[in-house]
């Protein structure tokens, strides 16, 4: 079933058959990134299948799987989860579909969460500013994640606050 179509992009709930693919031609911020959390890309991707309370949904390109994302609730009593994604080099091949589309499914993500945060690495500025289009907001604090520098990011619920995307 397709959730959100862009141009030859889809957006379709993921499938173990969709992890291989990307692990194999994952781009290298997101490679890097893995490298600073003692990650393997197969790892990554198939850890959601491990979790209760995952959503996990797949980015094509024609039949092509470009990349995975989903939220997870974080188990804290608030109604918070972590969100993510990986994604392959055919993602910047995409690039006008993919950030037309963007905003959409972040709301996708977002559900009915209140608040989705993840970390960014300080040095992947690219990111950084596709989240900040998306609507993310960013904690000022630098966080050392494995002796690596990250930022938290967030995003609030926008129907259920009257302040847009601040804790």
């Amino acid at each position: 079933m397709v959730l959100k179509k862009v141009g030859n992009l889809t957006l379709r709930k993921a499938s173990l058959a969709d992890v291989e693919p990307i692990s194999e031609n994952m781009r290298m911020s997101d490679r890097q990134e893995l490298t600073m959390l003692n990650l393997e890309p197969i790892q990554a991707l198939t850890y959601p299948w491990t979790q209760d309370g995952t959503e996990t949904y797949t980015l094509f390109s024609g039949r092509k799987p470009i990349a995975m994302m989903g939220t997870g609730w974080d188990g804290s009593l608030l109604n918070h989860a972590k969100v993510w994604m990986l994604g392959t080099k055919d993602i910047q091949r995409n690039y006008i579909p993919f950030l037309k589309g963007s905003k959409d499914v972040v709301k996708i993500l977002q559900g009915s969460y209140d608040l989705i945060y993840n970390y960014v690495p300080v040095s992947d500025n690219e990111t950084i500013h596709w989240l900040l289009w998306c609507g993310f907001s960013f904690e000022s604090e630098v966080v050392k994640i494995n002796s690596y520098p990250f930022l938290k990011f967030i995003r609030c619920h926008n129907s259920k606050n009257s302040f847009n995307n601040e804790l």
